[in-house]
């Protein structure tokens, strides 16, 4: 099985880098305005005061719509804040590349 060859691209790696931060914060500003959205929307109770709204609401167990929301509203805005973070880790490691790769090059004298 042959070896597998790395054409590197680290201005094409930094600039998608970059973009990969650009959505993630988007996404976590969207996930933030349509969380606002969705909490406004369930302080009305839109289930209803019923019996079926309240097992709707909660479940059997705890285990209804209010809790499958809470937890929801606690994991998104980390999705948005996950990709903006390998974003700026991909910019971070090309900069940290190619300033290794320079050092060591002044070290040979190679320009």
């Amino acid at each position: 099985m042959p070896e597998p060859t790395y054409f590197g691209n680290p201005s094409g790696t930094r600039s998608a880098g970059k973009d990969m931060t650009a959505i993630g914060d988007r996404l976590t500003e969207s996930v933030n305005r349509h969380l606002g959205t969705i909490k406004g929307i369930e302080s009305g109770t839109p289930w209803g005061n019923d019996e079926p709204g309240e097992r709707f609401a909660n479940g059997d167990e705890g285990n209804g719509y209010v809790a499958a929301s809470q937890g929801f509203a606690e994991a998104a805005p980390g999705v948005g804040e996950a990709v903006s973070g390998l974003g700026e880790a991909v910019v971070g490691v090309v900069d940290l590349t190619q300033a290794t790769d320079q050092s060591n090059a002044q070290h040979l004298n190679v320009t």
